[in-house]
């Protein structure tokens, strides 16, 4: 069995970290399971350890945490495109990011009477959601539409752990058009740019809200502990000589004699899988060129001692270098990225 290990006590420990560097309102942002480390037990745990409001990235995300007895604020981030879903959100009181004139009219058309709340969203260089930056002379009339009430105003930055002068240029085009906003009388609420490396970047730019998820899954740098363990077992354990061939095509041999096991784990259960760097950069492309020639093999831990995987992970099993006290049934560990997890495997919370 292929269990993720989740210490719900490292998650609270990034929140109270991250809370501490920051002055404003903490949106928590729950997306893809809640970065894999499921929905509602994280952003339970963001909710007690001082973060004010939770965003989703889909309808589905949202329905299950208003299931489960969320009631506060929470923003819907990707766009309304149907009236179907736009019921929905109205229905069950979310906040949705607004970024084009479509999605304007769709959430409008929900009001009847009080204004609805929803997030402006303006796009200052990350291109597809948003009203472009360039443009926002031209939406100004839409924007004044009685039926919204703009509780919020944001964009996104396309590289926040990148050059700082990419950030400025986009921070300066938002604080543009929030002034282009603001001057033909258009009150909006909360402004919020900052993701996780942003907020911890830039305190300049946090405006009245941050935007952040990342960071209490500790994917953002020193200073915050990744969150989950991918947990299997060993199958079987095999004796065999040094050049025995292993896995398809023959593609890898045993490094010498000793014992070969076989885990109930492969790529089909996130093992092995991780994320490709955001960084698009000339020096962020030699550094990825370089991590892939210099990769060592992924290691486990098995019964105190390292395990090395042979060969190429496979879709539900894995070859192994056992240590010499590796029997069928031990459990082994490994690193991972939860977010590339599925979600049919088990959560085991601590």
């Amino acid at each position: 069995m292929t269990r993720l290990l989740v210490n719900t006590s490292d998650i609270a420990a990034n929140a109270q970290r991250f809370v501490s560097r920051i002055a404003v309102p903490i949106i928590g942002v729950v997306k893809g399971n809640g970065y894999g480390l499921g929905l509602w037990e994280f952003a339970r745990c963001l909710l007690t350890n001082g973060v004010d409001s939770l965003a989703v990235d889909d309808l589905t995300e949202a329905l299950c945490l208003r299931e489960k007895g969320f009631e506060g604020p929470l923003l819907l981030l990707k766009p309304l495109s149907c009236k179907h879903d736009a019921s929905l959100a109205f229905a069950n009181k979310l906040q949705p990011l607004i970024g084009n004139p479509h999605a304007l009219a769709l959430w409008a058309g929900m009001a009847e009477g009080e204004p609805l709340p929803a997030h402006l969203y303006l796009d200052t260089g990350f291109g597809g959601y948003g009203f472009r930056y360039e443009n926002i002379g031209e939406y100004l009339d839409l924007l004044c539409d009685d039926r919204i009430t703009w509780a919020g105003c944001c964009t996104h930055f396309a590289a926040s752990f990148g050059a700082q002068k990419g950030v400025e240029t986009q921070f300066n085009r938002f604080t543009q058009c929030i002034s282009a906003i603001t001057a033909r009388g258009i009150t909006i609420g909360k402004i919020h740019c900052c993701n996780s490396h942003a907020a911890l970047r830039f305190p300049h730019m946090h405006g009245g809200a941050v935007r952040c998820g990342s960071v209490f899954a500790g994917r953002a740098g020193s200073g915050f502990s990744p969150i989950g363990t991918l947990e299997t077992t060993v199958l079987a354990v095999y004796p065999l000589k040094k050049g025995a061939p292993l896995g398809y095509a023959s593609a890898a041999k045993m490094p010498r004699d000793g014992l070969l096991g076989v885990l109930d784990c492969g790529y089909g259960q996130g093992l092995g899988l991780t994320k490709k760097p955001d960084d698009f950069r000339v020096l962020g492309r030699i550094r990825a060129a370089k991590n892939a020639f210099t990769a060592k093999p992924l290691q486990g831990v098995i019964n105190g001692h390292k395990a090395q995987v042979l060969g190429r992970i496979n879709m539900n099993h894995t070859c192994i270098l056992c240590p010499e006290s590796a029997r069928p049934g031990d459990i082994i560990t490994f690193p991972c990225q939860p977010l590339f997890v599925p979600r049919d495997v088990e959560r085991s919370y601590t």
